[in-house]
């Protein structure tokens, strides 16, 4: 895609078997992709604007009824996405995203998580964008061991790499916990965070990932 960068959705859906589900992207500039998401449809093609891992606006010149249809796209389906909250501004200081949306993050929709990078002292890493509202949970996100083109690994950070953490969780949860829905398994991670101070007022719940308490939490 040479410059052009990609945003992904982090997706997941249980499935009868052992089947892959493709991931449906977002793309930057005039190129499209189309996922297959078992049997159905993602399909969103058109001009973005990114700004550190979230959509922060829409280009003038697309179709009015793009952002609607993006919306849509997601608030529709029967996945759950994990989405960053974003890296702040161009100088990487991060910002409050309740005041200053950033799309698909600061969507309000049921099966939408957006995640926080959390740093080893139990803060916001300095770029990671918050909002009381808008940012469900943080997770580690700092020096975060990945893969990286050449077939090597690197250190990387940023809430790209807290996301993941939380994605691991939901699927490790969707695969253990049978009885529960994708809105069980939402409501499961963000009801048992790990409460820090630091967090409060930044975060929805106020709290961390704590992927053992999520697990065990029992529906009423």
């Amino acid at each position: 895609m040479g410059l052009w960068e990609v945003i992904a959705l982090a997706v997941m859906e249980r499935t009868l078997g052992y089947h892959p589900c493709d991931i449906g992207i977002l793309t930057c500039g005039s190129e499209s992709s189309r996922g297959t998401l078992l049997g159905g449809q993602f399909d969103w093609g058109g001009r973005l604007l990114k700004s550190n891992g979230g959509v922060q606006r829409f280009a003038q010149l697309e179709r009015k009824s793009s952002k609607s249809e993006f919306e849509a796209a997601i608030r529709d389906s029967k996945m759950l996405f994990v989405v960053a909250a974003g890296n702040g501004n161009q100088y990487q200081v991060g910002y409050d995203i309740d005041k200053s949306p950033v799309y698909p993050a600061s969507l309000p929709y049921d099966n939408v998580i957006t995640v926080g990078n959390l740093l080893f002292n139990g803060r916001l890493d300095d770029s990671s964008n918050y909002g009381a509202v808008s940012v469900d949970l943080a997770a580690p996100g700092t020096y975060i061991l990945s893969t990286i083109p050449g077939d090597s690994y690197a250190y990387m950070s940023g809430t790209s790499m807290a996301a993941p953490m939380v994605t691991g969780a939901a699927s490790l949860i969707y695969s253990a916990r049978t009885d529960l829905s994708l809105q069980d398994i939402k409501t499961a991670i963000l009801s048992t965070v790990h409460k820090l101070a630091p967090l409060k007022g930044k975060t929805a719940t106020g709290g961390m990932l704590d992927v053992s308490a999520a697990i065990k939490w029992t529906k009423n």
